[in-house]
């Protein structure tokens, strides 16, 4: 497992989770689980398909960092969605197929 799954799994998504309960922040709740959920399947499409790779998520990309941004106070929670758009923005403009690294 890579650095980038490391720290999605292991720490972005459970701060996005603890802090969605602690503040009981329904659209924070549904942030992570739509970043959960897009990751696993993105994980089991290339594990099925040879050469699978996402279509367009600019759109929902820009949404979620959004989102996450004005959703709430909590300094952290905003830099992720900061580091989202900006990954969002890098993948669009540059032609990556990869998120942050």
């Amino acid at each position: 497992m890579d650095s980038f799954r490391i720290i999605l799994y292991g720490l972005i998504l459970p701060y996005i989770l603890y802090i969605s309960i602690k503040q009981n922040n329904i659209i924070l709740f549904l942030c992570f689980l739509s970043i959960l959920l897009s990751h696993l399947y993105s994980e089991y499409k290339r594990t099925t398909v040879k050469n699978w790779e996402w279509g367009n998520t600019f759109i929902p990309g820009l949404i979620l960092g959004l989102l996450l941004i004005i959703s709430t106070n909590n300094k952290i929670i905003k830099l992720i969605g900061i580091i989202k758009i900006i990954g969002e923005f890098k993948r669009n403009i540059l032609g990556y197929t990869e998120y942050y690294y």
